[in-house]
């Protein structure tokens, strides 16, 4: 019906008694903590060592598991790596059965297609550019040439009469701010060439 815990010598003690039928004897049973506790020592003891092979064993898994994620996760960011400096002929041969690194592996494949479309488009778009500035440039060449032309009849005009000669000289001031605006494009174009090169 009862137990009690007591210090005996410096050692921790329990004692527990029992009181028979019609009270004709008593029961009296000792024991040291270290008896008492034996089995929950072994038990706790056991507990850990089961907890610490657990964690040890899902370390070990938890870091295979990593690998196998971080593996093709970093050669698709080399990849994109090397594409972002614009080598579009960068391969990536990541393999990976996790649904995510699978999407982000074709939405890698998508872009180096997707960019070199565009690079090519580019490029096609450049050439045209190229050819027609170098049309625009021999026509302002020509255009040049014509003003001066037209320029040298207006003074030979000029000398003949005296009022062809204001109105001519009128033209011919024209005429120059003509052949000033042709130079002026002609720089312009010969630029915008040597921005297209």
């Amino acid at each position: 019906p009862a137990c009690i815990e007591y210090n005996y010598k410096g050692k921790i003690k329990y004692a527990a008694y029992y009181i028979g039928e019609n009270e004709q004897y008593i029961a009296v049973l000792t024991a040291d903590e270290s008896e008492v506790m034996a089995d929950i020592v072994k038990t706790r003891n056991l507990t850990i060592i089961v907890c610490i092979i657990s964690i040890v064993f899902f370390m070990f898994v938890a870091i295979l598991v990593e690998r196998k994620v971080s593996k093709p996760l970093t050669e698709i960011t080399g990849a994109i790596d090397k594409l972002s400096t614009g080598d579009v002929t960068v391969e990536c041969e990541a393999k990976s059965n996790i649904r995510e690194t699978v999407s982000i592996l074709q939405a890698f494949k998508r872009l180096k297609d997707a960019l070199s479309t565009s690079m090519r488009s580019v490029k096609t778009s450049a050439s045209t550019l190229n050819n027609a500035i170098l049309s625009v440039d021999g026509m302002t060449g020509n255009n040049v040439e014509s003003v001066s032309q037209i320029n040298n009849a207006i003074n030979e005009v000029a000398t003949t009469s005296q009022s062809v000669a204001e109105n001519a000289q009128l033209m011919a001031e024209k005429a120059l701010e003509l052949g000033n605006d042709i130079e002026r494009l002609n720089d312009n174009v010969q630029k915008l060439y040597g921005e297209s090169q």
